[in-house]
């Protein structure tokens, strides 16, 4: 993944997400970006940090398509 603007700026959104996450809050988010932008990356990645911190969360990773969800959830 190429880092970028978009990415640095996914990147601090998913890191805020997270942290309120972990707080106990319950934020939302919406990411929106052109195809080939590295938001399913960017979020897996979160995810797996996530899980990380806390082996005992569970969730669940899903997509517009087949491929993305299977290739995140194995």
């Amino acid at each position: 993944m190429t880092i970028n603007w978009f990415v640095r700026e996914l990147s601090e959104n998913l890191e805020w997400f997270m942290r309120e996450l972990l707080a106990g809050n319950a934020p939302k988010m919406l990411i929106e970006a052109p195809p080939q932008h590295g938001k399913s990356k960017a979020v897996v990645d979160a995810l797996a940090w996530l899980v990380g911190l806390n082996p005992d969360y569970k969730i669940i990773f899903s997509s517009f398509s087949e491929r993305p969800g299977v290739r995140a959830n194995l």
